[in-house]
């Protein structure tokens, strides 16, 4: 009772601690701002509400979440009138891997929709810098990829659907890329759920709605297509997703060399607390360890689940986190992360969001709105990373101004005389070069 009563203070101190002024920023704009608190890394601007549209007509004026892998940044972005695409930023330069104009593989009708640029969980760079993606063009829908040229089917709904005699794809929702293969969640004919894996010539079941779950005799019922917190993960081959057969039966599991295995489901006891699961959200998976969203963040690895960062009762009055999606890579976990305080259920005020990551037991700001932070000169108002933001050391997320402008950036090692005490230039640098 005594720690309850003293949690609104303490944490009132670590709000007030955390507004001390940050170092000033480098000239030169985003390529050369510093990374508030994150000593020897600098932020660069890979496109934002300024940024002409490659191929098309004036400037962005929406930009998705990115996603960044094997030297590729990739997000969806509007422009005025209509215009829509999906774009990539490599080797210093910012292009369309497809917008209104391209025609779709397989036929001479070019796209005429993208999905919102706010929805993540249709585009997903790989770890070899591919670009893969959700889009629709007349009376079809698919997941293609840039890695044929200039553009390559992956699967559409033409395809029959794996186990379900008769039937084909209806509808593709959340899409995962890497190894020339894509995870994916669809429904088929009658609302049929499922899971499955596209690559080459081959598409096979990871699970479905006909499929046990782990330890069960009940079926899947639902894998989150509903919202983004449902977007699988997938990596060497190996598949991380969220799955349900109802309440109060749901979990975190993962699917590699052709069988599935639990994570942890309502049934797990939470790491340092007294009760078991009672939601999921968000898994990614890396080098076999996943990372996922419960409340607070979690990683399962060879040590067995432990917490990344805790969340409180946001039933409660008082301070309280609320997260976006992890990423992991190599044992590093990033996740964006809002702190507010809870006045009663449904009102809240927001106090500060931010970007962070814990690597080698330390949990450190890559970004946040704090008064002093600043990319190109404006002042920060939110920010959001995905579950695919992190690569090579790079941080990849989405910036909103105080202006009311947005933009992607990356955060990066820094090099040469701004590396400070790191003194070592990284892969990622000579994908994103500092200029001079």
């Amino acid at each position: 009772m005594k720690n309850r009563c003293r949690t609104p203070w303490v944490a009132l101190l670590l709000v007030a601690s955390s507004q001390m002024p940050l170092s000033p920023a480098a000239e030169g704009g985003a390529r050369h701002d510093r990374a508030a608190f994150l000593d020897g890394y600098v932020i660069e601007k890979v496109a934002d509400t300024g940024t002409p549209v490659p191929g098309g007509a004036g400037t962005f004026v929406a930009l998705g979440t990115p996603s960044i892998g094997g030297g590729t940044v990739a997000f969806r972005g509007d422009g005025a009138d209509g215009q829509q695409g999906v774009y990539a930023l490599r080797e210093g330069a910012l292009a369309a891997v497809a917008d209104l104009d391209t025609p779709a593989p397989g036929g001479p009708a070019p796209f005429t929709r993208f999905g919102p640029a706010s929805l993540d969980g249709e585009v997903s760079v790989s770890s070899e810098g591919t670009v893969a993606f959700i889009g629709q063009s007349l009376n079809r829908i698919g997941i293609y990829t840039n890695a044929g040229s200039p553009l390559s089917l992956l699967v559409d709904d033409t395809f029959a659907t794996p186990g379900l005699a008769g039937a084909t794809f209806a509808n593709f929702f959340h899409i995962s890329h890497d190894g020339g293969q894509v995870a994916l969640t669809a429904v088929s004919d009658g609302f049929h759920q499922g899971l499955y894996l596209a690559g080459g010539s081959t598409l096979s079941i990871v699970a479905d709605s006909n499929t046990l779950m782990p330890g069960r005799a009940l079926p899947f019922s639902d894998f989150g297509l509903s919202g983004p917190g449902g977007r699988p993960s997938l990596h060497a081959g190996e598949v991380a997703f969220i799955g349900s057969g109802g309440h109060p039966y749901a979990g975190v599991y993962r699917y590699g060399a052709g069988a599935l295995s639990t994570i942890a489901d309502q049934d797990t006891p939470v790491p340092g607390g007294r009760t078991t699961f009672a939601a999921f959200s968000e898994p990614d998976i890396h080098a076999g360890e996943v990372v996922f969203r419960s409340n607070g963040i979690y990683r399962a690895g060879a040590g067995g689940l432990a917490r990344v960062a805790r969340g409180l009762d946001e039933g409660v009055a008082g301070f309280a986190y609320a997260y976006g999606p992890p990423a992991i890579e190599d044992g590093q976990v990033v996740f964006d992360r809002q702190l507010r305080y809870v006045i009663q259920p449904y009102l809240a005020w927001l106090l500060r969001v931010g970007i962070y990551t814990r690597a080698e037991g330390a949990l450190r700001t890559v970004v946040d709105s704090s008064r002093a932070s600043r990319i190109d000169g404006k002042r920060v108002k939110e920010v959001m990373s995905g579950k695919e933001a992190l690569s090579g050391g790079v941080f990849a997320f989405k910036a909103v101004f105080s202006d009311g402008s947005h933009g992607v950036y990356v955060a990066r090692p820094a090099v040469g005389d701004a590396v400070g005490r790191r003194g070592r230039r990284s892969a990622a640098a000579a994908v994103f070069p500092q200029e001079g």
